[in-house]
């Protein structure tokens, strides 16, 4: 079994968008005796939102903005002639939630939250390399799930 790291950091440009726009952190080929990989390894986040009273009151009709934001590393895996394996692909890593407060309208805020969620995941990027580096073992293992599966159904 030989395991070859391929590229190494790719830093996120846009982390509030969906997963299939997500740019890598970390991608590793495996190849594994039953079935050689591509794996690639993503940081990806959903953004919540809640419109709040204005603290302090004095302020009278200001809105507020509480958003939250889930951030999680995500391994996706693929064949050497791209076919997506889904049974491999999960999140690997969820990060404590980032968290934070807009004045004014949750729609008005909303590419300042995208910017504040972008810029706080960017300081994740790193962490999450070593999170998907760490996880090549898990990977092999789960490999070798599959091939015993496999051998159990005699194929």
């Amino acid at each position: 079994m030989k395991l070859t790291i391929l590229s190494g950091i790719a830093m996120l440009a846009a982390v509030a968008a969906p997963a299939a726009y997500a740019q890598p952190v970390h991608q590793a080929a495996v190849q594994h005796n039953v079935l050689p990989v591509n794996a690639s390894y993503s940081l990806d986040s959903q953004t919540s939102t809640r419109e709040i009273a204005a603290i302090p009151a004095s302020r009278a009709g200001q809105s507020a903005c509480r958003w939250k934001a889930n951030v999680v590393v995500n391994r996706a895996v693929h064949t050497a002639d791209s076919t997506a394996v889904a049974a491999l692909a999960k999140p690997i890593h969820q990060f404590a939630p980032l968290s934070g407060y807009e004045i004014g309208t949750c729609q008005a805020a909303e590419k300042r939250i995208a910017a504040a969620v972008a810029r706080q995941s960017d300081k994740l990027a790193s962490q999450a390399t070593a999170v998907a580096q760490r996880d090549q073992s898990a990977l092999v293992a789960e490999l070798d799930g599959v091939a015993a599966l496999n051998r159990a159904k005699g194929g």
